[in-house]
């Protein structure tokens, strides 16, 4: 779990494997004002990593501020492949795509989800898919990702998440895309 695990594993992976796409699947916190519930299905159009570059608040980064052209705090997934999983994941759930935010640490409260969501427009909160995004225009290769909404981001109370049920649905989404694809 995390951003630099994923960043290992996926270099591991790219070592090893041959292939034009990369799609991650996980779960994911809902973002207030997202319109997602608990069930529903996610597809990032775009990460940014919410911590990157100057502190400006508590969990939040600017890359913008450290006055250079690197690191971008926002980077962009392919838009065909993240249109063709969108179209794969609304079989399975309730699908939205839009932009998630990539943390280093999930937002403990209902507030800092709500600077988090204000800051980077995202409907989601996850711990790994900058790592992808980065990778993927040095590697070689179209990045997706779709998650299932397994809780609301800054509700820490763990008895009321659906991981399973969450991973599961999103794990079905890109099945249905393997089907149809090419």
């Amino acid at each position: 779990m995390g951003v630099v695990s994923a960043a290992m594993t996926l270099g591991a992976l790219l070592h090893l494997l041959e292939g034009s796409e990369v799609i991650m699947v996980g779960t994911a916190g809902a973002m207030p004002g997202s319109g997602l519930q608990k069930g529903d299905l996610a597809v990032a159009t775009r990460e940014s990593l919410a911590e990157m570059g100057v502190s400006i608040g508590p969990g939040i980064g600017d890359a913008a501020l450290l006055g250079m052209a690197e690191p971008r705090q926002t980077l962009s997934l392919d838009p065909e492949l993240t249109g063709r999983i969108h179209a794969a994941a609304e079989t399975v759930a309730a699908t939205s795509s839009g932009p998630f935010v990539t943390v280093a640490g999930s937002s403990g409260t209902p507030e800092l989800a709500a600077r988090r969501a204000g800051r980077f427009s995202a409907l989601a909160e996850n711990m790994e898919g900058y790592a992808l995004a980065a990778a993927a225009e040095p590697g070689g290769f179209r990045a997706a990702q779709v998650r299932g909404i397994c809780n609301m981001a800054g509700d820490r109370d763990r008895s009321g998440w659906t991981f399973e049920s969450a991973r599961k649905r999103a794990q079905s989404a890109v099945l249905e895309y393997l089907r149809h694809a090419r």
